[in-house]
């Protein structure tokens, strides 16, 4: 659940309806707004006067709070037949990872990146660097660095070409020591880490009757 506070400068408005269209990301979201409670506070604004002797005058302004939920499906391993099919895209510890359950609050495409809403802010999905063909993937708060993704909503995400590898849809996760726990990797090649099961897989936005916001 997500607090929106909006400042009402002319006063209390259709509040319901305010607090839905603030809670709008300036990205496309396939996702489904819910205001599941409105309160109203007060407070007060000081204008100054004239002179420093003068007690200023006051006015009260609304201060609109709107909690709200932002559901969407999640974005899930879509390949058959593997170990980790039908896995949600979540994080561990900021690197992402596939999990029984995953984030559901939002999933944005905007700008060439791939992000889910969080309290206000996005956690956006970024390729790491490495010298192996598996690229590290993780979520930084309000840090959109990859701007290569494509399809993820109606297709399998797409990592677009860059001048390190070509455009791919393949991704690798890794079981982590967390049973039930993959970590997920940008696949460029085919290199597997050591030791670990590993399996190809690709990722798409789950089926969803929400409506889409744009």
């Amino acid at each position: 659940m997500a607090r929106i506070t909006i400042i009402a400068l002319s006063g209390f408005v259709a509040l319901a309806g305010l607090c839905e269209a603030a809670a709008i990301p300036t990205v496309a979201l396939t996702a489904h707004i819910t205001v599941v409670s409105v309160r109203t506070e007060s407070w007060v604004l000081a204008t100054p006067t004239s002179t420093s002797t003068s007690t200023p005058a006051t006015s009260t302004l609304p201060t609109i709070w709107c909690d709200v939920i932002i559901d969407s499906p999640p974005i899930v391993a879509i390949t058959t037949g593997t170990a980790v099919e039908g896995l949600e895209l979540s994080s561990a510890g900021g690197s992402a990872a596939l999990a029984a359950t995953g984030y559901h609050q939002g999933w944005g495409f905007s700008n060439g990146g791939v992000g889910v809403f969080d309290g206000c802010h996005y956690l956006w999905l970024n390729i790491g660097e490495s010298t192996a063909s598996y690229k590290p993937l993780s979520f930084a708060l309000d840090d959109q660095l990859s701007t290569n993704w494509s399809g993820g909503s109606t297709s399998p995400l797409v990592a677009g070409a860059t001048t390190e590898y070509q455009a791919t849809s393949t991704f690798l996760a890794c079981q982590s020591a967390v049973a039930g726990q993959w970590t997920l990797y940008l696949q460029t090649g085919s290199d597997v880490p050591s030791g670990l099961e590993c399996v190809d897989t690709q990722l798409e936005l789950g089926p969803s009757t929400a409506i889409p916001i744009v």
